[in-house]
């Protein structure tokens, strides 16, 4: 039996984020080496590998949604299968992954919910040292606002687009940030 958490989910941040993936295109994914954070089902890591990653690593601090991922992963990718890989990561840790590995994007969605994960969060980013593509939903009043902010007083550059839907909660209430470490 599935035990429920946040990461069993698609929410509407994951939608968008794979949607903006597709729409940027197979040029852009081909060959790139991309780090999922917080993969949860492992939609984001999917999507990368379907646009042609050479390599992707989706991670979370959860091993049940890790093996969810996993699964997700070689249900629907086929013979790509072999470029997605799970592993564990605790965000704002000096991790081995992160030092040994290199990674030419990272890719995230709906992980600012709880503004205690922010700082590690972008913690993470910096030791990337890779760009990200973060989808953020506002489920509090003025919550993009205030991420905004918050990564300004990080002094991490960022670009924010609008998302790709045109109707509905994933066209209002969600943002993408590009992010520059």
């Amino acid at each position: 039996i599935w035990k429920q958490s946040t990461g069993s989910s698609i929410w509407g941040g994951g939608l968008v984020l794979a949607r903006e993936m597709e729409e940027m295109g197979r040029d852009f994914w081909a060959g790139k080496r991309v780090l999922e954070l917080g993969t949860g089902t492992g939609l984001g890591g999917i999507t990368a590998a379907k646009l042609g990653a050479a390599q992707v690593v989706a991670t979370d601090r959860d091993e049940a949604v890790l093996q969810l991922a996993s699964r997700n992963a070689r249900e629907n990718l086929g013979a790509r299968a072999s470029s997605f890989r799970a592993a564990p990561l605790e965000w704002g840790t000096d991790a081995p992954l992160l030092r040994d590995d290199k990674f030419d994007v990272l890719i995230g969605a709906d992980l600012t919910y709880n503004r205690e994960g922010w700082t590690p969060l972008l913690k993470t980013v910096k030791l990337a040292g890779a760009p990200m593509l973060l989808s953020a939903s506002e489920r509090r009043p003025d919550e993009l606002n205030e991420l905004q902010r918050f990564l300004e007083l990080n002094e991490l550059p960022y670009r924010m687009l609008d998302s790709p839907f045109t109707r509905g909660y994933a066209s209002t209430d969600v943002k993408l940030f590009w992010i520059e470490p």
